[in-house]
């Protein structure tokens, strides 16, 4: 059988400058190559155990909507600390008209010559480039394909700011006006992937604002932001002003509306999905510059905003929310 080589980039990001980074969650981000094979397939899971701790266990999910294939390159996030990991890979196929999943190629298939060959398939993850490389077999433990997997590490001042919502809303919080409005902010998971969540079921005049804690970029020159997001439609089209990103330097915790915001495009929006499907595919913001505002005086205390004013049936969730210093992360490299 032909042997495919995939290399999966993992990059552990750390989640906030001058912490103890032994203890403090990563964020984790992996890119799992296209595998071709002679069966398709449309779930793929890469679960990561940490060695004497099986509370820490992740699991990496990327899950095809329907029954539809995965194709392409797969793009995978979640926090992770650095450490000891016994890594685990695993392809699925669902059939037409079932919700039955198959296991049809894993790391776990392989026969216990091919795992003690890879200390069964644990590995250090950790700061610097290695390979780490996992088999992965077929039913009949026949070695399918290698996985190669390259960690890089970047130090606590490359990433600045995160959130990724494995805790709840994090270092955000939610505040709706008017005040004993019920449309709210609040924590979801869609396979895999947490998110900070709002919709509305009905038409309104409430507007939910999912503010971040105060971050300090005094001494960052071109901090960049970074997320992605979907869309939960009603109608074909999203109202204007439904959904933004505002970010503002005079934000007291009171009410929001009474700061400066200055708003961030979100570019062109995911299209309504066909079907039954409510959310759309998530769409990504890549290094939006958080550094050319106008009139800004003091940026020790900036404040995300994720802004959602209240319509009929729609919605948005947020996740894998950072920012970076540039200059620290290349310095880094």
């Amino acid at each position: 059988m032909k042997l495919y080589v995939l290399p999966i980039c993992l990059g552990l990001l750390a989640s906030c400058g001058g912490r103890d980074k032994s203890s403090e969650s990563q964020i984790a981000n992996v890119t799992i190559k296209e595998l071709n094979a002679p069966e398709s397939y449309n779930k793929v899971r890469l679960a990561a155990s940490l060695e004497g701790d099986s509370s820490k266990a992740i699991d990496f999910v990327k899950e095809a909507e329907g029954n539809s294939n995965l194709e392409g390159d797969l793009e995978l996030t979640a926090a992770i600390p650095v450490g000891r990991y016994q890594l685990e890979l695993e392809y699925f196929r669902k059939e037409a008209n079932s919700d039955v999943q198959r296991l049809i190629y894993s790391s776990g298939a392989c026969s216990a010559q091919v795992r003690s060959a890879q200390n069964d398939n644990f590995f250090d993850l950790k700061a610097g480039s290695q390979d780490v490389e996992i088999t992965v077999c077929d039913s009949d433990e026949t070695p399918l394909a290698t996985v190669v997997v390259e960690p890089s590490y970047y130090t606590g001042k490359g990433i600045i700011f995160s959130e990724v919502f494995d805790r709840g809303l994090g270092k955000f919080s939610n505040q709706t006006t008017p005040a004993e409005s019920k449309i709210k902010w609040g924590k979801t998971d869609s396979r895999g992937t947490n998110f900070g969540r709002v919709w509305s079921k009905d038409a309104g005049d409430s507007v939910a604002w999912l503010l971040s804690d105060p971050i300090d970029l005094s001494e960052i020159d071109e901090p960049k932001l970074s997320f992605d997001y979907g869309v939960r439609f009603g109608a074909d089209e999203v109202p204007e002003g439904t959904l933004s990103l505002k970010v503002s330097y005079n934000y007291d915790a009171d009410n929001p509306q009474n700061a400066t915001w200055h708003e961030i495009p979100l570019g062109t929006l995911p299209e309504k999905p066909s079907g039954a499907t409510s959310y759309s595919d998530l769409a990504s913001v890549t290094d939006a510059d958080l550094s050319s505002f106008s009139g800004a005086a003091d940026k020790s205390k900036v404040r995300l905003a994720f802004v959602f004013t209240q319509t009929e049936g729609f919605g948005w969730r947020v996740a894998n929310i950072s920012i970076k210093d540039p200059a620290a992360a290349e310095s880094a490299d």
